[in-house]
């Protein structure tokens, strides 16, 4: 066990080891969450996964959150900024699209705020 901590009613430990399987050739660094809830007395777990096995815990909770955000940059840059319909065949093109896309992905988000 890591951390245990409680906050509004509920209670959330954090597990971490360097596990690993008979068909997975790797170690890997596990970080599992149990949340308790008090009120309800239910429980919820989350499991982590990390190839670096030099990370804490925390970092490896903060990149997962840190990837979603990523994943939805990805899907607008692609569902409105053309990151999918360009036709480019040069690095430098390439690399000019996918940049525009992303740009105006943040551009976008800074005007809405």
């Amino acid at each position: 066990m890591c951390k245990s901590d409680i906050e509004d009613g509920i209670q959330t430990d954090i597990y971490q080891a360097t596990l690993i399987h008979k068909e997975f050739a790797q170690s890997l660094n596990v970080v599992i969450l149990v949340k308790t809830n008090f009120k309800t007395n239910t429980h919820s777990h989350v499991i982590l996964f990390s190839s670096h096995l030099d990370l804490k815990a925390d970092k490896i909770i903060d990149y997962y959150k840190l990837r979603f955000q990523i994943e939805f940059n990805f899907r607008d840059a692609k569902q409105f900024w053309g990151l999918e319909d360009f036709m480019n065949l040069s690095q430098t093109a390439v690399t000019n699209a996918a940049n525009l896309a992303f740009f105006m992905v943040n551009l976008s988000v800074r005007i809405q705020v």
